[in-house]
């Protein structure tokens, strides 16, 4: 796939309803008291080791999810960078 092409579809997809949608749902499941509970549920057995294996499972899962949504807008600059003419150097120097 050529950059120009993957930056449009990229740019598409971060523009339709159904990533709006997907996003609030990530955000519904992943944030605030959704996952104080997730996490409250992991720390909730007798356990210390256990609860803390559990504890760290899910704050990986929270951060790799975030990652994952941060993706798209992170690929969209990286290929603007690239598409973008460099900068040319005048005979006549800086200003």
């Amino acid at each position: 796939m050529s950059e120009p092409r993957e930056q449009e579809d990229l740019e598409a997809m971060i523009a339709s309803a159904g990533w709006t949608l997907f996003i609030a749902q990530m955000k519904a499941e992943w944030s605030g008291a959704a996952y104080d509970q997730k996490l409250q549920e992991a720390l909730n057995v007798t356990e210390d080791a256990l609860a803390a294996g559990r504890a760290r499972q899910v704050q990986v899962t929270r951060r790799e999810l975030n990652k994952l949504l941060l993706w798209p807008q992170e690929r969209i600059a990286d290929l603007a960078r690239r598409v973008a003419p460099a900068p040319t150097l005048s005979r006549r120097g800086g200003l």
